[in-house]
């Protein structure tokens, strides 16, 4: 090879490493209250499954949870932010709400769950329920899986949303 073409290789080498670091550590968030997956603890969810046997290819994705208020309903709006290599990301995204303070999603109650069988990467999955003139506690949480491997949870924060749908207060 020509000194050329070598260093050329090396750039791209050494891109290809930095993207691939970038990703590990976690994409950036431009959005508040955004949740880091952890493995879920809990039996697992059904899946309506419409290919019974998927094969293994993805090797890493990277999904978002985030609360928002639009037009008088609360939304837990789950993002599939980067799957490298292509995988089926099976998910389900779940609101709670509360009046009172509860630490654990299991205290609240579910108002609102929504379920895709393969979520593409950027594109998002919600589920959202109307305030009705309360103020109230919110929190989302993410269940979802690529091809057979097991379920993960993210939680979002436990957002304070008032009356009119106005953020107050995140815990």
């Amino acid at each position: 090879m020509t000194k050329t073409k070598k260093a050329l290789l090396a750039v791209l080498c050494t891109a290809f490493a930095l993207m691939l670091a970038f990703l590990c550590v976690g994409l950036p968030h431009n959005v508040a209250h955004a949740a880091e997956a952890e493995e879920v603890k809990e039996a697992e969810i059904p899946l309506e499954s419409e290919n019974s046997e998927v094969e293994p290819m993805g090797l890493l994705t990277k999904i978002s949870i985030v609360l928002r208020s639009e037009n008088g309903v609360i939304k837990a709006v789950a993002t599939n932010e980067f799957t490298l290599f292509p995988a089926t990301i099976s998910l389900h995204v779940f609101l709670y709400s509360s009046t009172e303070l509860e630490e654990n999603y299991k205290d609240m109650t579910e108002v609102a769950h929504n379920y895709i069988y393969d979520l593409d990467q950027f594109h998002a999955l919600e589920a959202g329920y109307p305030i009705n003139g309360e103020q109230r506690f919110w929190r989302g949480r993410v269940h979802f899986k690529m091809d057979d491997s097991e379920w993960q949870e993210i939680l979002s924060d436990i957002v304070l949303f008032d009356a009119n749908g106005n953020f107050i207060y995140d815990y």
